[in-house]
């Protein structure tokens, strides 16, 4: 049991992690610092300025999330956890591969930063999951909530410390390409 609540954990971490890790990438996506070879191009920004762009990538991803919260959660009730969790994990590993597929189209990217977002709900599930194990004690149900709260917010700010951090050595362009 104490496993499975590690594992829910982790998942979480990992989830946030990846919608994250491009985020501080964002201002050369979309050529808010001049020519970098990942930049959307600008026929596909379809005339919207940097900082509304800057708005519209994040802004897909939570909308997506939102949807996410208000529907996953309460179809774990009906279905179970796992494959509510398992669902959100699996997509959001394909979202990352779609992301990389569309890194040429702004709004090819938003599209698929939404629909990862829409599959984004693995903390909702998770928390959902908590209050399931630990329902007659309280105070082992807030400190795990609390787990899986920080977990979410770690892998929210450590994708963005992975992205700065590889930043300049290796893997300087944004995507790894052939």
């Amino acid at each position: 049991d104490v496993y499975k609540r590690q594992v829910v954990v982790f998942a979480v971490f990992v989830d946030c992690l990846c919608s994250a890790v491009l985020r501080p990438n964002y201002p050369a996506m979309i050529g808010m610092f001049g020519n970098h070879p990942d930049q959307f191009p600008k026929e596909t920004m379809k005339g919207i300025k940097h900082n509304l762009a800057m708005y519209l990538l994040p802004g897909c991803t939570a909308v997506g999330t939102f949807i996410a919260g208000t529907i996953l959660a309460p179809l774990s009730d009906k279905v179970g956890r796992k494959p509510c969790m398992n669902l959100c994990l699996f997509v959001g590993a394909v979202c990352s591969i779609l992301k990389y597929l569309a890194r040429k189209d702004f709004m090819l990217f938003s599209g698929a930063c939404f629909l990862n977002g829409l599959f984004g709900a693995s903390s909702t599930v998770a928390i959902a999951y908590i209050g399931d194990v630990f329902a007659g004690d309280k105070s082992a149900k807030d400190a795990q909530m609390g787990m899986v709260m920080a977990m979410a917010m770690l892998g929210d700010a450590g994708g963005g410390i992975i992205a700065i951090l590889f930043k300049g050595g290796l893997f300087d362009p944004l995507f790894i390409t052939a």
